[in-house]
């Protein structure tokens, strides 16, 4: 079975380049020089990115056609949505979502590194999301025998 790239849908392609824009956010940023100046900046184009993907994903569709409804579209939609309360607890400062993650990612009390963990745990869903909205959007191509 051989997957032929013109057959990628068009919003494939495009969620898959605002990927690595949101990559480089993540890696500049635990790099200790995140754009935009500060991690809390990073942060806040981070969710604004995987955004456009999640937009950008829908690209080159049918009109008229429904969104997806199976369990991994859930999944990934569920990460989106997981992703503005990560925001959310960041810049609230709500302690109980903070304090665990800043635990298991950095053994550190959240007040200090409350931006950074919203970037990675941010950048984390968006890459659970971007995998499973692929896989689905490559799951339905067509293939060739090779």
């Amino acid at each position: 079975m051989q997957l032929q790239i013109a057959s990628v849908p068009t919003g494939t392609i495009a969620a898959s380049f605002l990927g690595l824009i949101a990559a480089a956010i993540v890696w500049l940023t635990l790099a200790g020089t995140p754009p935009f100046g500060s991690e809390r900046a990073a942060l806040i184009a981070l969710v604004v990115v995987g955004f456009g993907m999640c937009i950008a994903s829908g690209l080159g569709s049918a009109a008229g056609t429904p969104p997806p409804t199976g369990p991994i579209s859930m999944i990934a939609g569920a990460a989106g949505l997981l992703s503005v309360v990560v925001l959310l607890a960041v810049v609230a400062g709500w302690t109980a979502v903070l304090d665990p993650l800043a635990g298991v990612i950095y053994g550190k009390a959240p007040a200090e590194v409350a931006d950074k963990v919203g970037v990675v745990t941010v950048g984390a869903l968006i890459a659970v999301a971007w995998f499973l909205a692929t896989l689905r959007q490559v799951g339905v191509l067509s293939s060739t025998a090779g």
